[in-house]
């Protein structure tokens, strides 16, 4: 019996984990040519790697934890993040307009100079 409520916890808890939609999934840069010369390490640091749950950008790393607003143009959430001068909940937004992405922090700032990312092959 036991077994059988731990696997329904689970199932409601992982349905009700906080995804980032496909549509913002990808690797983004505001130069994607720069990106593929793989012995640029600035260039490789610039990319901001999205996936079904974490945002990362050079050596951050933030997991979605929880979205207020999600939509095919936006995603608001708080995000525990990790490493390069971020640590802890940090709010952001992540906002797609005209096939550009922006990352925004709590205050309104671009994050981490990713103003005007394009989605990258």
């Amino acid at each position: 019996m036991f077994s059988a409520i731990a696997v329904g916890v689970c199932a409601i808890t992982a349905a009700n984990a906080a995804t980032i939609p496909t549509s913002f999934q990808g690797n983004w840069a505001s130069n994607c040519a720069v990106t593929k010369n793989s012995q640029d390490t600035e260039a490789a640091m610039s990319i901001v790697r999205i996936d079904t749950t974490s945002v990362s950008y050079g050596e951050a790393q933030c997991t979605v934890l929880k979205t207020s607003t999600n939509n095919a143009s936006q995603i608001e959430g708080t995000f525990d993040c990790i490493g390069d001068g971020v640590g802890g909940k940090e709010v952001l937004s992540l906002q797609q307009e005209g096939g550009t992405l922006r990352l925004i922090d709590r205050s309104g700032n671009v994050w981490q100079s990713t103003d005007k990312l394009h989605r990258c092959k």
